[in-house]
């Protein structure tokens, strides 16, 4: 191997080489020891020059002919403008499309505000209307209401119309002695020192639950009804030496303790007089009426319950429905005057018989009027001169398994109709179970709707030998009944757009709210009972033991102000707010209960010192009110206040208030069967019981054993 100097290139003498059509000739040194002509390469620019001979100290080739690498060039200023006029005119455009586009967006928005403002409006305008003769009749003091003993009832033993404490003779198998040792069993109850023991004995047992609490309480305040000064006593007691310190359950929907359920029972009773009287229950009748007319003027699914007008999302239809108003002129059986009345091209035929029987029995209460199931409804226009009209029968839609129950616009009913009303005189109807005891609901009051696997209908008006109804029923919405397939939820719009219903709803009903918080947090006029309740927790606290008087301090204040709110507040107006079927005889609904639970929720919330703010985490029903929630705070705040100002309640008012209370009550209730009830929970913690009489009085001791054996050994079994 031989190795040889590197080959070196010598630049041009001036840097650069002019061309002048001669072949190139580059210099340099050891260009050829290693290499020949074939080895070498020279481009000019981006140009190959063509090697014809490679020597030791040069090397020569054949330039390109054509020009390359960077070149000037001359541009007129014509040009020039034209291509900044053209980029000027593609900027323009685009920023005027954005501008455009920004503009659509927000010109949607407000056509949707002015929507719901309209819709708001319109809507707001018919209640009015509708309401008008419930307002009359509010402004001359006739409130719809419950007579007072099935008020009492509904107030002490929610859910249990027929309870055996309502009940005007004793159940069969109440012996004679069960009858004597229950006599002696009240009469000992009215023993502070013996009621007092017992209710510590019975709060101290582990096994005693919330549920027991709850029970006791009210079977208690049934038994003492007929002695409401006695009762007023016992409760005072117990407020002022057992509420806790920090009562954190009382903003909790339902009662916890026997001193909770026990306060709450006795100021309901206390104000079953100021409910008849109007004030704030009267302005609570207006928004309930308005909740349910308002709910019955838009589309209501009869399976879902969701409702067009609702105030809670979870019962908000999310569905775009078309409707329109029917105008329907209906008689009953074959009378032939008529009625008109509303109703809607996509109601069910049991939804229409549910709004013609309100038409025609507008003057009865919602308890005492027929139910849709009792009716036919026949079409005076039909085919023949007469069509029955059924929610199923063989002209019903089916439709990939699904089948939609009939409805007005089904039969062609789309503007008006004239229907008569003819009573059923077979027993064909079959109806789904309700989940509510109250005898009259129409068919969209059912909150839980098991739908039928057999030939068993919808709301089977149909005829004899009706095909068998498929699995999959539906009627506005097949996206919240079970079996929709994936296929069927993607051809779904996104259900977060009809949110601007609740919206809507709001704004129908804000002056009704705005009515009965303006009320509820009034106070002039607060009834008698609140108020001594009031004055009783804002008592100073017992003397230091120096004998000197005991400051109340700012955590006695708080603790104060939560016991109003959560007595005041929670237990009995957001209660009555959330059950207004404990005071009147109104038909209940899915939909209606949610939305009276958001306003309920909403007045508990006002009654907070202070609650969470405006984010994006809170939900749709509580960013509703969120903006009027600081002026509602404000108010709740000034009512307290203004409530220390009022002059305190004399004993004698208070004492002819009870008095006047106890002679109401005075058999209104069958005692003996409710202290039997009370009388259980003693049996049940005998051995905790008999421990704290004997430790409280042996002469109590004596009679509760005395009564112990005489009812156990006069034990039997009867019904309630």
């Amino acid at each position: 191997m031989t190795y040889v100097p590197d080959p070196l290139v010598l630049p041009f003498t001036d840097g650069r080489r002019a061309y002048t059509g001669e072949p190139l000739l580059v210099r340099g040194e050891n260009l050829n020891l290693a290499a020949d002509a074939s080895d070498a390469s020279v481009t000019v620019g981006d140009q190959p020059c063509n090697v014809t001979s490679l020597a030791l100290r040069q090397l020569v080739c054949v330039p390109p002919t054509d020009a390359s690498g960077p070149q000037e060039v001359q541009v007129g200023a014509l040009v020039l403008a034209a291509a900044t006029l053209v980029a000027g005119v593609l900027y323009r455009r685009r920023s005027t499309a954005a501008s455009q586009q920004f503009k659509r967006v927000q010109q949607q928005m407000n056509n949707m505000e002015n929507n719901v403002r309209t819709e708001c409006k319109q809507a707001f305008a018919e209640l009015q209307t509708d309401m008008s003769d419930l307002t009359s009749a509010l402004e001359h003091g006739r409130v719809i209401i419950h007579e007072h003993k099935t008020y009492v009832l509904n107030v002490l033993f929610p859910g249990a119309p027929d309870h055996p404490v309502g009940k005007d003779t004793l159940p069969v198998g109440f012996t004679v002695g069960v009858k004597t040792a229950m006599a002696q069993f009240e009469q000992l109850l009215t023993n502070r020192n013996f009621l007092l023991m017992l209710l510590e004995a019975l709060e101290s047992q582990k096994t005693f639950s919330s549920r027991d609490s709850v029970s006791v309480a009210s079977l208690l305040t049934a038994v003492l009804l007929p002695r409401m000064e006695y009762l007023t006593s016992i409760v005072a007691g117990l407020l002022l030496r057992g509420r806790p310190a920090t009562p954190r359950t009382l903003t909790r929907r339902s009662d916890t303790t026997l001193l909770e359920r026990l306060l709450t029972c006795w100021l309901s009773v206390c104000l079953y007089e100021e409910l008849r009287e109007g004030g704030p229950a009267g302005r609570l009748l207006l928004l309930v009426r308005a909740l349910h007319r308002l709910t019955e003027r838009g589309p209501v699914d009869a399976l879902t319950g969701a409702a067009r007008y609702s105030l809670a999302e979870s019962t908000l239809l999310k569905e775009q429905v078309d409707y329109k108003t029917v105008v329907v002129h209906a008689s009953l059986n074959s009378n032939p005057s008529t009625l008109t009345c509303a109703a809607l091209s996509c109601d069910t035929i049991s939804q229409v018989k549910q709004k013609i029987i309100d038409r025609i029995f507008s003057s009865s209460a919602d308890s005492h009027k027929p139910a849709p199931q009792d009716f036919d409804l026949e079409w005076l226009n039909g085919r023949g001169g007469r069509l029955t009209l059924s929610d199923t029968d063989l002209s019903s839609v089916t439709l990939h398994g699904w089948r939609r129950v009939n409805t007005l616009s089904h039969y062609g009913l789309e503007e008006t109709a004239r229907l008569a009303l003819v009573a059923r005189h077979s027993d064909e109807y079959t109806n789904y179970s309700e989940p509510y005891s109250n005898p009259v609901t129409h068919i969209y009051a059912t909150p839980e709707l098991t739908l039928p696997s057999s030939s068993a209908g919808y709301a089977s008006g149909a005829s004899s030998g009706c095909e068998p109804q498929p699995a999959q029923i539906y009627h506005l919405s097949r996206s919240a009944s079970a079996g929709t397939t994936k296929k069927d939820e993607l051809k779904q719009p996104i259900p977060e757009i009809y949110l601007t219903r609740l919206i809507s709803t709001k704004g129908t009903v804000h002056k009704y709210i705005e009515d009965l918080f303006s009320a509820l947090l009034s106070a002039r006029h607060l009834p008698a009972p609140v108020r001594w309740l009031f004055s009783l927790l804002d008592a100073p606290p017992p003397p230091e033991p120096d004998g000197q008087p005991a400051r109340r301090t700012a955590a006695d204040v708080a603790q104060s102000r939560a016991w109003k709110a959560g007595v005041y507040g929670v237990r009995v107006w957001a209660a009555l707010l959330r059950h207004p079927w404990t005071v009147y005889d109104v038909r209940r609904s899915q939909s209606f209960d949610a939305s009276v639970a958001v306003v309920a929720d909403t007045f508990v919330e006002a009654l907070l010192p202070e609650g969470p703010g405006p984010h994006r985490d809170l939900s749709a029903e509580r960013l509703l009110f969120v903006k009027d929630m600081e002026r509602y705070r404000a108010a709740a705040a000034k009512f307290f206040s203004d409530v220390q100002l009022e002059p305190a309640v004399s004993d004698q008012e208070m004492s002819g208030l009870l008095q006047h209370l106890s002679g109401r009550h005075a058999a209104m209730l069958c005692t003996p069967v409710a202290a039997q009830e009370l009388f259980t929970y003693v049996t049940r913690h005998w051995p905790a019981v008999r421990r704290a009489a004997a430790a409280t009085d042996p002469v109590l001791l004596a009679k509760l054993e005395s009564i112990h054996y005489a009812y156990h050994g006069q034990e039997t079994s009867f019904s309630n």
